[in-house]
């Protein structure tokens, strides 16, 4: 069995990484919970070019669309959140299996028995939505949901890779930057990943081609390439 402190932390996005078209329900809630608190119409989720974003960024963009600025937002946030929770549990679609991505079902199954490996999250979505659209979408149970950050955590990305490796670490400090790795489809995605200094890699499955990925560690054109990539990070980790 591969000690704790050798094992690789990977840091899964979701909405185009792990699943694509999954967001209907999603973004609903957030625009009803936002115009609840507000008490104005705002715009379509899809209209803000949403990819990559935290679910707190989304809502505050939205009302800043609707002409409430971010300070007078800013004490309705949390509320919003909590709203948007009840809202996603309620209309949620009960079968997103067909909106995982191909090629995604085989490479969990794979990856997520070995012990040299921590299936983590980094995903912008709030913590419960990303729990219920991965178990309707039949994958929540190869990931370890404490070891990960969401879009409830912060509205800044680039603040969760820390926070993830803090939770990765349970306790005993951080999990190590040279172990950690964020997958993920969006420019912001490599962003939140340098500005903690830890690998990424990403997966054209999302909104942006690979000719804009190429910031990233390595680029996948699909979740089959993502084994082999992650198999190569293993063989090249240092020893403890």
């Amino acid at each position: 069995m591969t000690a704790d402190n050798q094992r690789l932390l990977i840091l899964w996005d979701v909405d185009g990484t792990l699943v694509r078209g999954a967001a209907d329900a999603h973004g609903r809630a957030l625009e009803i919970a936002t115009a609840e608190a507000i008490g104005a119409e705002v715009p379509a989720v899809q209209s803000i070019d949403p990819g990559g974003r935290t679910d707190r960024e989304i809502v505050r963009i939205l009302a800043a669309e609707a002409g409430v600025e971010a300070d007078d937002f800013a004490p309705h946030a949390d509320g919003v959140i909590t709203r948007a929770v009840e809202i996603y549990g309620a209309t949620v679609e009960p079968d997103l299996s067909g909106c995982v991505l191909p090629g995604v079902e085989a490479m969990l199954a794979e990856l997520a028995p070995r012990d040299d490996l921590i299936m983590g999250l980094l995903t912008g979505n709030i913590d419960r939505v990303a729990a219920l659209k991965l178990g309707s979408a039949g994958i929540a149970h190869h990931f370890d949901f404490a070891s990960g950050a969401f879009g409830s955590d912060h509205e800044d990305r680039t603040r969760l890779p820390q926070l993830a490796r803090f939770r990765a670490a349970r306790g005993d400090g951080e999990w190590p930057r040279g172990r950690t790795v964020v997958i993920g489809d969006t420019t912001r995605d490599i962003a939140c990943a340098r500005a903690d200094r830890v690998g990424v890699i990403c997966v054209a499955t999302g909104p942006q081609p690979a000719d804009d990925l190429v910031e990233a560690d390595a680029v996948a054109s699909h979740a089959g390439e993502l084994a082999a990539i992650i198999e190569q990070l293993v063989v090249r980790l240092p020893s403890a």
